[in-house]
C-alpha cells in the first residue's frame, strides 16, 4: 500500500486529487491511476518477484504538481508449510505434538508454536519463501528436528517421525552392573563354603 502526506504548500488552492505513476525501472513511471483527495492507494495489479517504482503528483485548480520522491517495492509472495507427525513404531499419527519453527529466512518473523490435531498435522501459512527448520516434541517420544523449503504460492508438506522414549541407558547399565555383582557374590559364597567343608573333612 502506498501512502503519503498532504503537502503544506498548495499554491493557494486546495488539493483536489492525486495521480499515481508506476514503472518497473527507476525514473520510467507512467500514469497508473487518478485519485480523489485521499492519502493512500493499494496497487492490486502487481506480480511476485518484480520491483515496482512509484511517484505521486498532486492536483488542484492550478494544475498538476511536480513528481514526489520516488519510492520502490519488491513484491514477494508467501507460501504454506504443512507438517505431518507420526510414530516410528506404529506408523500412527501423533496428536498434540508441539511444533516450533526454530529458524526462518530473513524478513520472516518466527510464528508461535502450534500443536498437531487428530490428523497429526499442523499448518503454518503466510510464510516468506525460503528454508525453514522446526522442532517437534511430544509426550512419550524423543524430540526431533526437521527442515523444509517453502515456495511462494504453494503448500509444502514435510513429514517427521518420532521414536518412542526407551529405558534410560544409565538404568540399563546400572542393572547390568548389579547383576554381575550379585552373581559374583553368589559364586564367592559358594567357593567359600566349599573351602570350609574341605577343611572339616581333614583328619
Amino acid at each position: 500500500m502506498l501512502s503519503w502526506q498532504v503537502s503544506s504548500s498548495d499554491g493557494g488552492s486546495s488539493i483536489t486529487g492525486y495521480n499515481v505513476y508506476r514503472g518497473t525501472s527507476p525514473n520510467s513511471e507512467s500514469l497508473l491511476t487518478s485519485l480523489s483527495a485521499v492519502t493512500s492507494y493499494t496497487d492490486t495489479s502487481i506480480a511476485n518477484g518484480i520491483t515496482y517504482y512509484y511517484v505521486i503528483t498532486a492536483l488542484n485548480n492550478a494544475g498538476e504538481s511536480g513528481f514526489s520522491h520516488e519510492a520502490s517495492a519488491t513484491i514477494v509472495g508467501t507460501g504454506t508449510l504443512k507438517i505431518v507427525v507420526s510414530a516410528t513404531n506404529t506408523n500412527s499419527l501423533i496428536q498434540a505434538a508441539t511444533v516450533t519453527i526454530t529458524s526462518a529466512p530473513a524478513g520472516q518473523t518466527l510464528p508461535p508454536s502450534s500443536m498437531t490435531g487428530s490428523d497429526g498435522k499442523v499448518t503454518f501459512s503466510g510464510l516468506v519463501p525460503g528454508e525453514y527448520t522446526y522442532k517437534v516434541t511430544a509426550n512419550g517420544y524423543e524430540d526431533q528436528q526437521g527442515s523444509a523449503t517453502v515456495t511462494a504460492g504453494q503448500i509444502q508438506s514435510s513429514e517427521l517421525t518420532l521414536r518412542p522414549v526407551g529405558p534410560s541407558f544409565n538404568w540399563v547399565l546400572l542393572g547390568a552392573v548389579i547383576g554381575v555383582l550379585v552373581t559374583a557374590g553368589v559364586i564367592g559364597t559358594y567357593v567359600y563354603r566349599r573351602n570350609i567343608q574341605a577343611r572339616r573333612v581333614k583328619p
